[in-house]
């Protein structure tokens, strides 16, 4: 299969895409939620592959479940 110029940025948007609905299925946040907009940057950033995108949405997600552990203690 020849390469198209648009080859690299198709996969960085199927990679997004991926990453997006992966994360849809995991996390429920509201519209109004301020961490929304942290998740959003990361599952579309580009610059990441799918598996950094889940992995810093993974370490995000479990930095705040921690963090309200230690708020009800």
């Amino acid at each position: 299969m020849t390469s198209t110029p648009y080859h690299k940025e198709l996969g960085a948007v199927a990679d997004c895409l991926a990453a997006y609905a992966a994360g849809l299925r995991r996390v429920t946040i509201s519209d109004a939620d301020p961490r929304r907009s942290v998740l959003t940057t990361v599952r579309c950033d580009p610059d990441l592959t799918a598996e950094q995108r889940l992995v810093l949405e993974e370490l995000y997600t479990a930095f705040r479940e921690v963090n309200r552990g230690r708020a009800r203690n």
